[in-house]
């Protein structure tokens, strides 16, 4: 998401059948860079199991 395709890049995710932390924190991080902060905020309240990646990237984008 950094060219700023946030629509393609959240289709993409959206298709995913088996999402990964990692996944989460990609998107959530594109989201951030592109001042999208609620957004973040809303994909990390759909996560189970947040590690502290996810943590800090919700924190940043508060």
């Amino acid at each position: 998401m950094k060219c700023g395709d946030v629509t393609s890049a959240k289709s993409l995710f959206d298709r995913s059948t088996k999402k990964t932390i990692s996944m989460y924190g990609a998107m959530m991080k594109g989201f951030i860079i592109n001042n999208l902060s609620k957004q973040a905020i809303d994909l990390f309240n759909e996560i189970k199991d947040p590690d502290e990646i996810a943590i800090t990237l919700v924190c940043n984008a508060c």
